[in-house]
């Protein structure tokens, strides 16, 4: 459970002492992370908040900003929702289009990708100790 959690990105490193502590072992570790070590995950705490919140069925709305001169903004219930980070989860497949409101936002809801994504993150989350914690949620 802690490896698959793991391949699923959210460990950042292949030498991260975590590594060591995963019942495939180092070296099946690192092959296993090859193709994710390219992706990273920004802010991975507070990429896997939003994720939290979002469950199963609150959809971020993304408000077109082109006319009014302010960009693009997504919002999650009510809180905006970092660019780097919404523009991540869409890239990578885990929020899709899931029509519009009436006032012309785009609901974005999690995939089928995401929700894995999502149980991964909160899997590897649980597996970090208090001080792992503070250094994600604080260094990155």
């Amino acid at each position: 459970m802690h490896a698959r959690a793991l391949n699923s990105g959210w460990g950042k490193q292949v030498g991260d002492f975590r590594a060591e502590r995963t019942c495939i072992g180092a070296v099946k570790f690192a092959q296993a992370m090859s193709t994710t070590l390219n992706q990273s995950i920004p802010c991975r705490a507070q990429t896997l908040d939003v994720l939290r919140l979002m469950g199963s069925s609150l959809p971020i709305l993304m408000l077109q900003g082109d006319d009014d001169g302010f960009g693009t903004r997504w919002l999650l219930d009510g809180q905006q929702v970092e660019p780097g980070i919404a523009r991540y989860l869409m890239d990578e497949g885990f929020i899709a289009e899931n029509g519009a409101t009436e006032f012309g936002a785009r609901r974005l809801t999690l995939t089928d990708a995401g929700l894995r994504f999502r149980t991964n993150g909160v899997q590897w989350w649980r597996s970090l100790g208090f001080l792992e914690r503070l250094s994600v949620w604080f260094l990155g």
